[in-house]
């Protein structure tokens, strides 16, 4: 483990960074399985119980938004 203030490398995206390390800090991840059998990692405040925990506001008005883009497509005019 470098220490604070220490010059480092990091290849990001295929792109090689320089800088200085100034610390690190630890963020449990839980890991959900999709019915396609597809895994991904999310930070705690990113799942919510269903039905017992309600969604914040914020993410209400994205699934709102969401819902209805699908609903009426103004490319045509068509609902879905």
């Amino acid at each position: 483990m470098p220490q604070i203030g220490d010059v480092v490398e990091v290849l990001l995206n295929q792109e090689q960074l320089h800088g200085k390390y100034a610390g690190n800090h630890i963020c449990k991840m839980y890991t959900c399985v999709f019915d396609n059998d597809v895994q991904l990692a999310f930070r705690r405040e990113d799942v919510y119980l269903k039905d017992q925990e309600e969604l914040p506001k914020r993410v209400q008005m994205k699934f709102i938004d969401s819902v209805q883009s699908v609903v009426h497509n103004p490319l045509n005019g068509i609902l879905m």
